[in-house]
């Protein structure tokens, strides 16, 4: 099939039109050839049809070769026009270049072959345009439709171009505005940007620098960026890099080592998210003047064509395969057209199975609802992106905690067909806040219990420390003159607060280890009844004797195996409050009891 869909001879003279209908038959059999013998022939080819390529006479006896290249650019500017003519002349030909002629061929039977190799040459120049278009246009809705921030920098530091996701992340009303701004003034700290500048120029690439960034209205927001410089022919031309908006990961890490500080925890950090974004574009080279030379180029600059697309497709797929993020296209109807490797590593459902199906059809019922809902709204509102965290069941049957970011396709006319897609596994993150909310609260209610406990024992010191107090002043300025008993009943007062503040502080000893995890229990065989017996013995010595003291021992294996220091400290506490705290002359019933091995 001819590359060729429709070529159009404009010629008055019949001999020559048949000659050029030869010439292209030979060249392009499989191609429309149409002919236009006078002006309205002209006028009418041109505006019903598209063409592919204009032959034409100079001299016609209804108008100029001239005319004839200024109306066919005109109706048709990317048709290209080759002049083929005995009638012309050098000025003629310069005059017909500058208004964008193809190419200028004398008409004699010496130049027909020059005539074929011209036609050959008009299509690869045409495919090449073609190719390289629609390149530019896969380029710039990949450059402009991912939700990363994309730049490219001169190695001074200005803007050459940013992406529409690096205008949002850092607020400014658009990209030109944003493009006016040196890089260097975005960095909140100096020694970040200095980071940044030394590993470009010395290292060769920066990975996962993360830097505190202005954004337009002066708040500060945390990114990691990523990138490298570029050269060509081993001159540096510009910088190319990534940007990534990891205020709340960073917010979040700070957040859990200020509660490790009080809970003794640390949470380990989330898994950052790595994005690389590569651009390449060069230029064709120029037309070479000397068109006789094209033949022997041909195949060089074709090889030199097709490399270039190749490397620009390679670039566009390792964009996409190299992000660790599912990255996944939907159209209209919520089915999945396209998704990258890192599908089958979050959602472990490969891609051959997951591609033309509902995308929502891969979530649990109670989130397909909320999944909808925000499909909905991103296309029925002005929102141009959206964001949601969500559970999802991998096909492993694991809960996990998924982010997805919505953001909308345009074809090149601006109209929405589709969405973006990022799915991010935020597991770990999800996790590590919940723990995080835990140990706050249990962290809280453990201070509420101390301060309880500080103002209660602060109580209980003043009392004995007081009796201390009243009877030593007491025994220092009346001791001399009172009787020995009524001395030795204030050195007994005296004694007895003493062994109250002991006791309790054996009882902060027993609480501070208990916090601090070294309260041991050490366990020896001894005879229970005689070691509480004697307890209650000392009780009644230190007592004031209003009440009396009843227990019951009953069916209590003589020997038992038991801690007596923490026994003896445990029970005087119960015993002390019991008497405390019952009504004067009041009885104090005390019971043992053995169930199932353990001692009551």
């Amino acid at each position: 099939m001819s590359p060729y869909e429709h070529i159009l001879i404009v010629d008055d003279n019949p001999d020559d039109r048949a000659l050029i209908y030869r010439e292209v038959r030979s060249e392009e059999p499989g191609a429309l050839v149409s002919e236009a013998r006078t002006y309205d022939e002209l006028h009418l080819r041109l505006e019903d049809a598209h063409i592919d390529l204009v032959i034409t006479d100079f001299q016609l006896n209804w108008t100029s070769g001239l005319d004839v290249l200024k109306m066919v650019k005109q109706y048709q500017p990317d048709c290209p026009v080759i002049m083929f003519t005995a009638t012309g002349s050098e000025e003629i030909a310069v005059t017909a270049m500058k208004n964008g002629l193809q190419d200028y061929i004398l008409k004699s039977s010496e130049n027909l072959e020059r005539l074929r190799a011209s036609i050959r040459q008009t299509f690869i120049q045409s495919q090449q345009r073609k190719a390289l278009e629609a390149a530019q246009i896969r380029y710039e809705e990949l450059f402009h439709g991912i939700p990363i921030g994309l730049y490219q920098t001169t190695p001074d530091g200005k803007f050459m171009e940013v992406n529409q996701a690096m205008v949002n992340m850092l607020g400014y009303p658009d990209a030109d505005s944003l493009m006016k701004v040196e890089t260097k003034e975005l960095y909140v700290h100096k020694d970040h940007y200095q980071m940044w500048k030394h590993r470009t120029t010395q290292l060769g690439e920066v990975r996962s620098l993360e830097v505190e960034m202005w954004r337009y209205d002066r708040s500060p927001i945390w990114v990691e960026i990523n990138g490298k410089p570029v050269y060509k022919d081993g001159i540096f031309q510009y910088n190319e890099g990534s940007l990534q908006d990891i205020t709340d990961r960073v917010n979040a890490v700070k957040d859990l080592q200020a509660t490790a500080n009080h809970a003794a925890q640390l949470a380990k950090r989330n898994a950052e998210l790595y994005s690389q974004v590569q651009k390449h574009s060069k230029q064709l080279e120029k037309m070479i003047d000397d068109r006789t030379r094209e033949l022997k180029r041909e195949v060089q600059i074709r090889l030199k064509s097709e490399e270039d697309l190749r490397i620009t497709q390679q670039s566009y797929k390792a964009v996409v395969d190299r992000v660790r993020e599912a990255i996944c296209k939907i159209n209209k109807e919520g089915i999945i057209t396209f998704i990258n490797p890192a599908w089958e590593q979050i959602t472990g459902f490969d891609i051959s199975s997951s591609l033309g199906h509902d995308f929502s059809s891969f979530f649990s019922q109670d989130v397909i609802s909320e999944i909808e809902v925000q499909l909905s709204e991103i296309y029925n509102s002005d929102k141009s992106s959206m964001q949601v965290l969500i559970p999802f069941v991998n096909k492993m049957k694991q809960n996990r905690w998924v982010e997805l970011y919505f953001d909308l396709e345009h074809d090149v006319k601006g109209e929405v067909i589709g969405l973006f897609v990022m799915l991010f596994d935020v597991t770990d993150r999800k996790l590590a806040n919940d723990e995080i909310s835990k140990a706050y609260a249990k962290e809280k209610e453990l201070n509420e219990l101390r301060t309880q406990f500080v103002s209660m024992t602060s109580h209980e010191f003043r009392t004995p420390l007081a009796s201390i107090l009243t009877s030593s002043e007491l025994l220092q300025h009346y001791g001399s003159t009172w009787t020995k008993e009524k001395n030795d009943n204030h050195h007994k007062r005296i004694q007895s607060s003493v062994q109250q503040i002991i006791s309790l502080m054996d009882d902060i000893l027993v609480i501070g280890k208990s916090d601090a995890g070294k309260l041991k229990c050490e366990k020896e065989a001894d005879n229970v009844l005689d070691f509480i017996s004697g307890i209650i013995e000392e009780i009644k010595l230190n007592g004031k004797g209003s009440h009396s003291i009843e227990f019951d021992f009953s069916d209590i294996p003589d020997i038992c195996y038991f801690d007596k220091r923490l026994f003896r400290q445990i029970f005087n506490n119960l015993m002390t409050n019991a008497l405390k705290y019952s009504k004067p002359g009041a009885p104090v019933f005390v019971e043992l009891a053995f169930d199932n091995d353990e001692l009551m």
